[in-house]
């Protein structure tokens, strides 16, 4: 089980970059072999039954509406994460939450490395460029 603390401290030490005061959100990037990077936002969330969730959004970027059922059966594919867009619509993410209580902290560093391919891969065939 995991604590918010111990992951502040995986996110530490990976050298993101707290973007509040609290420590409740990071910035994270990754660099593929391919030059390719990719960001997220590690978000700490407490749900109404008081249970402590870590969020994970990576950004895919702005999907045209024609292409945004390709996009979808592509995503169903991936082993953790879905595609949602907040309000406002843009950009499109790729979103993975899980409770703190189910997550050993060195997991965490192989579900983000999942979570980053996969949404610079989905970035990658519907976007085209990197913007993020």
């Amino acid at each position: 089980m995991a604590t918010w603390q111990d992951v502040v401290n995986l996110c530490t030490d990976l050298g993101a970059v707290a973007t509040d005061s609290d420590n409740d959100t990071f910035r994270y990037g990754m660099q593929f072999d391919n030059g390719r990077k990719q960001s997220c936002i590690i978000m700490f969330q407490r749900a109404t039954n008081g249970a402590e969730w870590v969020l994970i959004d990576s950004p895919i970027g702005d999907v045209d509406a024609n292409n945004l059922p390709v996009l979808l059966d592509n995503a169903r594919r991936n082993l953790c994460g879905g595609v949602i867009a907040y309000p406002g619509g843009s950009p499109v993410v790729l979103h993975h939450s899980q409770p703190l209580s189910s997550l050993r902290v060195e997991d965490l560093l192989s579900i983000l490395g999942l979570i980053l391919k996969a949404a610079d891969d989905l970035q990658a065939t519907f976007v085209g460029d990197d913007p993020f």
